[in-house]
């Protein structure tokens, strides 16, 4: 469905009774569709780019009479005055919308500037989306960059000299960073989008996890010696447990999947070195990895079984509408863990540019 034919149906629901129901009904359901409204404008201003969406908008502000909600009301027309977002950015996956006749008819719209009467009481301060400049929006599709380290010492070297608690740490920063920059949409857009569009930020999370994995096993093949590479396979083996106590199960997984890499494997003498000085661990390492077996990716997986295995329409040409419920579901999930609390932890950039430094990192194909 595009923009203006949703908006369409939302503004037809606002302005039409049931007349079989209840006046206070009526008046809950023109509240809440106010309130997607407003939240709509809030959070996609670009779905607004085309014309006469924002002309369908306008039209049915200056028509309506929201006294008894006026707050909702000025809110969503301070919104709208905004100036016209500078492109559409889900232009490569979305529906654009089209001229139609509907209930607003759209055909006789010409190519003009909205113009809408501001409130003088109340002016919400939103930052549009077409504020950002390319830099900025780039940012929200990309890991973190951090700077390089030159002159390096040994691994080995380095490692001792930073507490396993502490890589931990930085590698939950780097992940949280990467996690709250996912807003709702993108994961639609990464379920539907072509795999040639540019990328979003939930390819930057994917990308930044097999970053860590060839990370993990390449610090532990890049050692010549068998008690260096004991020594830095024990250590990535704490980041996990440590991982674990941080609740960082998405960078936890991508050392697990490091630790067992073909690579990493094949190292059977090394393996057998570290479950002699600490058998501990490496049974609290299996625990770990019994425990994450069927945890990977489970939201992702979620949303692509949905949108497979569910038609957009029925056979009667109604929309699907409890596909679209459930995929709003497993998108609420993680946007309710955005908005936890995260415990404070503090940069140390030395750590940071030394897990972004690897020059050699692993892949599937070495």
């Amino acid at each position: 469905m595009a923009p203006n034919q949703l908006l369409n149906q939302l503004i037809y629901q606002f302005e039409h009774q049931d007349m079989s129901q209840p006046e206070a009904v009526h008046t809950r359901r023109q509240k809440r569709i106010l309130g997607i409204i407003s939240t709509w404008l809030h959070c996609y201003w670009c779905d607004f780019y085309d014309i006469s969406t924002r002309q369908l908008l306008a039209a049915f502000l200056e028509r309506t009479n929201c006294c008894m909600f006026i707050s909702l009301y000025e809110t969503i027309e301070s919104l709208a005055s905004r100036d016209p977002p500078d492109e559409d950015q889900d232009a490569l996956w979305g529906i654009k919308a089209e001229k139609y006749n509907g209930y607003e008819s759209l055909l006789s719209i010409e190519k003009q500037p909205i113009l809408l009467r501001r409130s003088h009481s109340s002016h919400i301060p939103v930052k549009d989306v077409g504020d950002e400049d390319d830099s900025e929006r780039s940012k929200r599709y990309s890991a973190p960059p951090f700077g390089d380290i030159r002159g390096q010492r040994p691994i080995v070297r380095v490692l001792m000299s930073i507490p396993v608690k502490v890589m931990a740490e930085q590698l939950t920063l780097l992940e949280a960073k990467l996690f709250l920059k996912i807003q709702p949409r993108d994961f639609l857009k990464h379920t539907w989008i072509s795999q040639k569009a540019k990328e979003t930020p939930i390819s930057a999370s994917i990308h930044h996890f097999n970053y860590i994995s060839g990370w993990i096993a390449s610090m532990i093949v890049d050692q010549v010696k068998m008690e260096d590479r004991a020594f830095v396979y024990e250590y990535c083996l704490k980041i996990a447990v440590e991982l674990e106590k941080l609740n960082n199960f998405n960078s936890l997984m991508a050392v697990m999947a490091g630790v067992n890499s073909a690579a990493i494997l094949r190292l059977k003498e090394t393996k057998q070195l570290v479950a002699s000085k600490n058998k501990a661990l490496v049974d609290q390492f299996s625990q770990l990895e019994n425990l994450m077996s069927s945890e990977s990716g489970v939201h992702q997986q979620d949303l692509l079984s949905l949108s497979e295995a569910n038609k957009d329409h029925r056979e009667d040409g109604k929309i699907h509408w409890q596909k679209f419920h459930l995929i709003g579901e497993s998108i609420l999930e993680v946007i309710q863990f955005q908005e936890r609390p995260m415990h404070p932890i503090k940069s140390n950039p030395f750590v940071l540019c030394f897990i972004r430094n690897e020059s050699k990192v692993l892949t599937e194909d070495c």
